[in-house]
């Protein structure tokens, strides 16, 4: 599936809602964490840490309950908000929005953070190193920077797919200690887990030279399907009422991604004053063209040359529309997947959408 032109203040939550080939900026979309984790252009040198300073220690300001899990902190004072994807959700063509549109939303009262984005902005626009930081518990101090970054503005916001990639609650630490002047206000897209894992699959094939059968591949992702998981360590951090849970399906948003997420962020009706990016980004593969991409990945793994050149010829004849359905499972495979996920979808549905069922 295409990360398609389809992702903001807003009251408690009442929601709508192995690889050959790979390019640097392909990586950051793979399985495997990325080593290091840089600062993007403009960001602001580390501040040092204080008691009471943006950049404070973290466990005097990480709130933990008796059991030593943290508590929800308040959400009260200015906007931060945190788009967390997840993956295959617009996540690319959104990020690309708000890196051509920041002075633009400066204007409206909007900061995009620069912290945490990479230095070669070309292919790609998210924080991403502000997610991959929190592997390490912060050990570079990116969230001490982004708290003084972040400082002089009323509402700021960053955004990183690698977000929802982080299950266990404690790694939200650094964010706590840092950004503690901000109500920290999660934004995240979900998408049924049969089409997630179609185009999940078909990016990996398509550019992460995947040589598996689906059914193969997805026992590696499954747990990143694992949505209540996700939104659980979120709201164990920063509550229930602060995060913004939405669907990602035409019948659900409110207008286009890009309408939809200046919604999520307080600017609704904000997209006639802004640019929206034209081409589709990211694009997948048509059903043929995935079957080409599949059928040269495994004939050319041992000659990288040749697969690039192959490549290059599926992806400009094989491209798959905007809000392509793949059908890459069988009818069985997609409801034994949506069986299996269907209890924690249910609560997902119940504890952020008030109803029964979540697709």
């Amino acid at each position: 599936m295409t990360d398609t032109p389809s992702d903001a203040q807003q009251p408690p939550v009442r929601t709508e809602a192995g690889q050959t080939a790979a390019n640097r900026d392909n990586a950051r979309h793979a399985d495997a964490p990325r080593a290091g984790a840089g600062k993007g252009p403009g960001t602001p040198k580390p501040a040092k840490t204080s008691a009471n300073g943006p950049g404070q220690n973290r466990q005097s300001a990480q709130k933990t309950s008796g059991l030593g899990k943290p508590t929800p902190m308040p959400v009260s004072g200015p906007p931060f908000y945190l788009h967390v994807g997840v993956h295959k959700t617009g996540t690319t063509v959104l990020q690309k929005f708000l890196h051509d549109n920041q002075v633009a939303l400066e204007q409206l009262g909007l900061h995009r953070l620069q912290t945490g984005l990479p230095q070669d902005n070309a292919h790609s626009w998210g924080n991403h190193d502000l997610a991959w930081t929190l592997r390490d518990q912060d050990s570079n101090g990116l969230w001490a920077q982004a708290a003084e970054e972040a400082a002089p503005y009323k509402a700021v916001v960053a955004s990183s797919e690698e977000f929802s990639a982080t299950r266990m609650p404690k790694r939200y630490a650094p964010v706590r200690a840092a950004i503690t002047r901000f109500a920290i206000r999660p934004i995240c897209y979900l998408r049924r887990q049969d089409q997630l894992l179609e185009s999940t699959y078909n990016y990996h094939v398509k550019s992460l030279g995947e040589t598996k059968p689906i059914m193969e591949f997805a026992e590696r992702i499954l747990k990143r399907l694992e949505f209540d998981t996700v939104l659980g360590a979120l709201a164990r951090n920063f509550g229930d009422k602060a995060l913004i849970v939405r669907i990602y399906d035409p019948e659900h948003l409110k207008g286009d991604i890009f309408d939809d997420f200046l919604d999520a962020v307080g600017l609704p009706g904000a997209g006639d004053q802004l640019v929206k990016p034209q081409a589709t980004l990211n694009a997948g593969l048509s059903g043929e063209g995935l079957a080409r991409m599949l059928d040269a990945n495994r004939t050319y793994q041992d000659n990288p040359d040749r697969l690039k050149e192959v490549r290059r010829d599926i992806l400009e004849t094989y491209a798959a529309p905007t809000w392509n359905e793949h059908e890459i499972l069988t009818a069985a495979e997609r409801r034994a997947l949506m069986r299996q996920f269907r209890p924690g979808n249910n609560r997902v549905a119940r504890r952020f959408f008030d109803r029964p069922a979540l697709f």
